[in-house]
Parts: structure tokens; sequence; C-alpha cells
């Protein structure tokens, strides 16, 4: 609408203010029409032009606001824009958590064997209702120890899942869900094994590669290329898809001392029985990312470039770690950096989150330092 107009200024928004410039117009343009009351035809059209201005300025306003990540109210329009920022929203972070295993003998005491004990990584857990965990690194008990203490998380693996069969179409895209876990994808057509990347941006015609990505409805595609930008599975072919999967911010309840169950079979020399528990809740499971968790993140990976140099730098990029809340930098001088962190929705960072964040953090640090990342609290 013209700023110019003599008729309506650009500030008159509402159906009232559209309706009572009019008239004051027609007043000084149109003296003679003196009758300005709802009887008068006249004023019954004016009214329609009043209501279908209000109308087309309400969708102008909506346009505006959608078009900016500061601004827009509806998960569609910020998923667009976070495209358009080269952000990948995030799937389920799932919930992390300390387990305790203690080493007994058969008569249920603690045992000090002679020699180093390991608990392998991926050895399942779960809580007496069926929650499942998974350990995420491998615990070494030392000689003359009973207990060691590991980080898991909830996570139910899923193998072998045909996603759908190839048409040989550019672009094609296959659901994953709503409790698909972030970056857990892995793909086979055939006998090849597709490669996962954050973006078709460099990807050659025959590379076999495809990404993951949220789409508007809310729900995690695996895509591929066009031909151009990565190569199209052949027609007639499986998709096939293992994956991990996760309650997200469910498991945070989970009381303490209700994961006790060992759900893998442990043969340990010496050992009659294994007792498993957590001291904590677990923390930092989360949901597919919301608007406001896009709307605060997108802005930090533009302008970082997921790349930490500066002492910001690193406090940024850490906010990007799936699964992270808040996060400080502790540092003097030297080429060792510590930086702390809280998980999201609150608790202390277990040992799961605290090696998941240092592993993402080695990818985006400068070379010749040395990252430290401790549980603030």
């Amino acid at each position: 609408m013209p700023v110019n107009n003599p008729w309506v200024k650009y500030i008159d928004r509402t159906y009232e203010q559209i309706k009572a410039a009019i008239l004051l117009r027609l007043g000084i343009s149109n003296p003679e029409i003196t009758d300005h009351s709802e009887s008068n035809p006249l004023v019954i059209i004016l009214s329609f032009f009043a209501g279908a201005f209000e109308m087309l300025g309400y969708y102008v306003d909506n346009m505006a606001r959608e078009a900016f990540l500061a601004t827009a109210r509806r998960f569609k329009s910020v998923v667009k824009i976070a495209k358009q920022l080269d952000y990948r929203v995030k799937a389920i972070n799932p919930a992390s958590v300390d387990i305790y295993f203690t080493l007994l003998d058969a008569s249920n005491d603690p045992i000090n064997l002679a020699t180093n004990t390991l608990i392998p990584a991926g050895t399942e857990v779960q809580t007496t209702n069926g929650t499942k965990f998974i350990t995420t690194q491998s615990l070494v008990i030392p000689a003359g120890a009973y207990q060691g203490v590991v980080g898991a998380i909830q996570v139910v693996a899923q193998t072998g899942v045909v996603l759908g069969n190839s048409t040989g179409a550019a672009n094609q895209a296959f659901a994953l869900g709503t409790n698909y876990v972030h970056d857990s994808l892995g793909i086979t057509i055939g006998p090849d094994v597709w490669i996962p990347l954050s973006s078709f941006g460099f990807a050659k015609p025959g590379d076999k590669v495809f990404i993951v990505n949220i789409h508007e409805d809310g729900i995690a595609y695996a895509e591929f290329g066009d031909g151009t930008f990565g190569a199209i599975p052949a027609a007639g072919n499986d998709i096939i898809g293992s994956f991990k999967t996760s309650i997200g911010a469910d498991a945070n309840t989970i009381q303490p001392q209700t994961i006790t169950t060992l759900n893998t079979a442990l043969v340990l020399p010496g050992v009659t029985k294994i007792n498993v528990t957590n001291y904590f809740s677990p923390t930092g499971g989360r949901a597919y990312e919301n608007i406001e968790n896009i709307r605060f993140r997108a802005p930090l990976s533009l302008r970082t470039l997921e790349r930490a140099v500066t002492y910001q730098d690193y406090i940024d990029v850490a906010l990007l770690a799936n699964g992270v809340g808040k996060a400080e930098v502790s540092y003097c001088c030297g080429s060792c950096i510590t930086i702390y962190i809280l998980p999201e929705n609150g608790g202390l960072a277990s040992l799961g989150l605290l090696n998941a964040t240092k592993d993402f953090m080695c990818d985006k640090k400068i070379i010749t330092t040395c990252v430290n990342i401790k549980a603030a609290g």
C-alpha cells in the first residue's frame, strides 16, 4: 500500500482504522455526501473494501513475519529458513546416564580381581519397565577394584529395516519416522554401503551418498542425489537402513536406581554376578529440534561455520553439539581449553554426553589445541 495514498495510510491496518480514514477523506473530497451512516449504500460498499484491505494487510504482515528466523512462528517456515542457512535440523538426542557396574562373587559380595576386567562398549542394560540403554564406551575395571562407571544412552538399535524401494527418480526421500536418533543412520543398497554426508554440495554424480533432513512435516527423511550431486539409487533396489531410535525427553524422568537389569550376557573369569544401577536420573534427552532450538542454533552455525577459533567460538560451537544446553569456557593461556557444559533440560552432564561432546569438538577445533570437556555444576 503506497505511503502517499491520500485515502489510507500505511499505518492504518485494522478494519476500524481503514474505514475511519476513508470516511474522513470522503468528507474532504466530497463534502456534499453528509450521510456516513450504515444505511448509506456507499458506506456499506466502503465497509466491504475496508474488510478486504484488513485481510490483505494480515496476509502481507504474515508473509513478512514468516520470512525471518527471529519472527517466524510456523515450524515449516523455520525449517525452510534453516535450509537457506545450510543448517541441519537435529533429530532426537537420546538421554544419557552414568551406569555403575559392580563385580560380585557367589555370595553376592564385591570381588577384587587380580587382573583388569573389560565391560565392552555396546553393553545393553534396561530399567524395570523395559527402557533400554547402551554403553557408549568400553569400561575397564582395574585390578584390585570391584566397581566402575561408564556412560550410556537411551537407544534401541534398528537393523535391516527396509525404508522403501527405489524408483530411479532424482531426489528420492524415505521416511525415518519421528523417533530417529540424530546421525545414526547407515544405508546399504544391494552390496554397496552408502556414505552419509551433511550436504550434497561437494558430492560428484557417481558418489553413493545420502543425507538426512528434517522436513517441514517434522519427520526425518533419508534423501538421495539427483545424478549431478550424488548418485541416484538404481530402480527396483530396496533401501536397507540401520539406525537407532529413542524416546527422547521421556527418558529424563527415569528415577535413580531403576536401571538394574543387564541384558548383555557377559562372561568374565572369576565373576559370578554383575550388578548394574544408576545413581542419578538420565539427562539431555530431547525430541526433534523445535522452533526455539533452531532459532537459537542456526545463527551460531552460520557465524562459526562450525569451526572454533576464538574464545567465543568454542562456546558457540559447543552449544551446537547435540544434547548441550549451556556452555562456558575456562581459558587463560597455553594450548588447552576447558569447556564446562550442562545438558539440555537441566541436570548434570553424564560421561556419555561429555565423551560425545569431546568427539564433536575434536572435529571442530584448531589442530594445535587440546580440548577438555567437563560437567558444570
